[in-house]
Formats: C-alpha cells, structure tokens, sequence
C-alpha cells in the first residue's frame, strides 16, 4: 500500500482573545494509505475537525508537517476535497450548477460542467432533481448534492467532517450505505469524522481514537470485519463497546 498523506509531529496552537495559548492538537503521527477509508473518533474539543482542516490545507500547523505523496502540503489543492457538516450549498444555484460550481472555477466549458455533474448526479440517485434548488430538498438530498460537488472534482482524497451528524437516524443509514457504494466504486482515500461510535465501526477499515484536548491519538484500530457489516455481529457490538470505553476513560 502507497502513503498518500503522511502527518508527522503535527501540532496546533490557537490565540484565545485574552492572549493565551490552547493547544488544539499535540504530537499528531499518523500515515494515511491509497484507498484507505478511515474514521476519527474522539470527545468534543479534541481537536478532530482541525485536524482535517490541517490536512485540507484550509489552516497551517503550528507545528511538525503534513505531506501528500512526499509534497509538503501547504494550502489547498483540488486532489483533497472536503465535505462539511452543513451542507455549504449556493440557494439561488440550481442542483446541478452547485455541483459543477468546482468545474466552474477551473474554467470548464459549460457542456462538460453539466455532463459531469450529471454524472454524478446519477451515482447519488437524483438525476431527477438537477433543476431543483436547494429549499427543495430534504437535510439528506442536500447532503447527498454535497457529496456530489466534491467528487465532481475528481479528488483523490475525501474529507468528511460529520457529514450525516445533523440527519436523522434512517437518513443517515442510508447515506452511510451510499457513501460505501460511492467509496467501493471510486476508490477514494477518505478520512471521516464522527461522533457516532456505531457509524466508525459500521464505515471504516481503520479508526482513529483521540483523547481529549490537547487531542492525542491514543490507538489506531484495526476493523477485521466484512463489509456489508451486521450490527448483529458480535464482534460488531465488542468493537463498538471498546471504542465507548476508551471514550469514557
């Protein structure tokens, strides 16, 4: 397996307004292969949405480096995309220009814009919906057009800062089903934040457990089950209980 982003000795300081210092992120270590799909687990405040915001580019590390097939990463580039919590989508852009609004920016032409958000509108199973506006959809279909926007531009790494946290339980399920159909068929590298401990045992080949702030990883686990997996399992709910014992510690 080839390294495609290695994060070595990073940490992260941030000024409070009375001018202290609080450290985000401490002594991050971690190598991230080709075709990984990784999670992120941890309490609130440990530092897991910056430090994919580190990765992304999007902020710099105070300290210690971050690269990405041996290059020094140090603004954004369009083989790391990054899929938000809120959905981020333009309300008066219909469902396929938000999509393609990526390709805009490069400077497509507008026929190869529409073809490829098309496409990926169909992978996402809403190829119907491309006139629609944002207002229109449900909390899933705007995600769901999130997800689309980022892989139209064809990254070779996905971030995903809890993107199904503010869906309900069945949306979610179904978009973590999504999400894996999407991952088997482009063999992207993702990295995922989340809070749900039974989402990270369910998505992920790896999970990252970090503790509290200043964050740490405190294990990198290793998720020996077949995909699709079954929360009947009982190595499914033993990893599960693990993963909420090393939180409660």
């Amino acid at each position: 397996m080839n390294t495609c982003i290695k994060i070595d000795r990073v940490e992260k300081i941030f000024k409070s307004q009375e001018g202290f210092d609080i450290k985000a992120l401490d002594t991050i270590n971690m190598d991230v292969n080709e075709n990984d799909f990784i999670c992120i687990v941890g309490p609130s405040g440990c530092g897991k949405s910056t430090l994919l915001r580190l990765i992304s580019g999007l902020e710099n590390a105070s300290s210690g480096d971050i690269y990405y097939y041996n290059q020094k990463l140090t603004k954004p580039t369009k083989d790391i995309g990054m899929v938000f919590q809120n959905y981020s989508l333009l309300p008066w852009r219909t469902v396929l220009d938000n999509i393609g609004l990526g390709l805009e920016f490069e400077g497509k032409p507008k026929k190869e814009r529409e073809e490829l958000s098309r496409h990926f509108l169909d992978i996402i199973g809403m190829a119907e919906f491309e006139k629609a506006y944002p207002y229109e959809l449900s909390g899933g279909m705007q995600q769901r057009v999130a997800i689309a926007r980022a892989l139209v531009n064809n990254p070779k790494v996905l971030l995903m800062d809890e993107p199904f946290g503010a869906l309900d339980a069945y949306t979610r399920i179904l978009l973590q089903r999504e999400l894996l159909k999407i991952w088997e068929l482009n063999k992207k590298t993702i990295l995922f934040v989340t809070h749900s401990v039974d989402e990270a045992v369910y998505l992920s080949d790896k999970i990252v457990v970090m503790s509290n702030k200043p964050g740490q990883i405190k294990e990198i686990i290793e998720v020996n089950m077949q995909r699709p997996r079954d929360r009947a399992n009982p190595l499914y709910g033993k990893l599960t209980e693990k993963l909420l014992n090393m939180l409660e510690e």
